[in-house]
C-alpha cells in the first residue's frame, strides 16, 4: 500500500517525465528540482509528508540519493550541492531554532539526520575521490556559518560521523566553527562532541 510520501515522489517523477531518474544524471536533475521546490511541496502536501519523502529519497539504499552523487554525474555536482542550500533554507524556515529540535516530526528529523541517511550523500560528499573538495567545502561552510541552530546541528552531526575517516579535517572545521561568538551553549557543547566523533 502506497504512502503519502510514495505518492508525492511518484507525482514529482511524473511531472518531470523527460528526466530518466533511473540514471545517475537523471536522479541528480530530479533531486536538484526537488531540493529547490520544498516550499511548493509543503504547500501542496504537508510538512511531515515532505519530511518522509526526504527520508525515502536520501535514506539508506535509496537509488535517487545514490545516483545524484555517482561519479558519472560529476558535471552536475556543483548544481546539486547548491540545491542542498535551498533544502536547508526550508529546514531553517520550518524547524525550531534550537539544538535538539528533531522531536518535531519527520521533517525536523530529516534535517537533523540528513547526513545519517546515507544513500551515499555522507560518505561521498566529504571524500575527495568522489566529490571535488571545493564543492563539498562550499556546502559545509554554508552550513557551519548559518545562524540557525537546526542547520548548525545537522552539519555538526555529519562531521561527527566523518571523524573516524578524516579526524584532522573534522577537528579543523569544528575548531573554526567554535571561534564563533554567537553559538548557543548547547550547540557549542555538541560541536565539541562532534569534534571527537561522539555523536549518535
Amino acid at each position: 500500500m502506497s504512502t503519502a510520501s510514495d505518492r508525492l515522489i511518484e507525482n514529482e517523477l511524473n511531472e518531470c517525465a523527460e528526466i530518466d531518474a533511473d540514471t545517475p544524471q537523471g536522479a541528480q536533475l530530479f533531486l536538484i528540482r526537488f531540493n529547490r521546490e520544498i516550499e511548493r511541496l509543503i504547500e501542496e502536501y504537508d510538512l511531515q509528508t515532505v519530511g518522509e519523502a526526504i527520508w525515502d529519497i536520501y535514506g539508506c539504499g535509496a537509488d535517487l540519493g545514490r545516483g545524484a552523487t555517482d561519479p558519472s554525474a560529476a558535471s552536475g555536482f556543483a548544481d546539486f550541492y547548491e540545491s542542498m542550500e535551498s533544502l536547508y533554507a526550508s529546514f531553517a524556515r520550518h524547524c525550531e531554532n534550537r539544538y535538539g529540535h528533531s522531536q518535531g516530526g519527520s521533517f525536523a528529523t530529516a534535517c537533523s539526520m540528513l547526513w545519517d541517511m546515507d544513500s551515499g550523500l555522507s560518505y561521498r560528499t566529504f571524500d575527495p575521490e568522489f566529490i571535488p573538495t571545493h564543492i563539498a567545502d562550499k556546502l559545509l561552510d554554508f552550513g557551519l556559518s548559518h545562524r540557525h541552530a537546526a542547520v548548525q546541528e545537522s552539519f555538526l552531526h555529519g562531521l561527527g560521523h566523518l571523524h573516524y575517516r578524516r579526524p584532522d579535517f573534522v577537528i579543523a572545521k569544528v575548531s573554526a566553527f567554535l571561534l564563533r561568538k554567537d553559538l548557543s551553549p548547547e550547540i557549542r557543547a555538541y560541536a565539541k562532541q562532534s569534534q571527537c566523533g561522539a555523536v549518535m
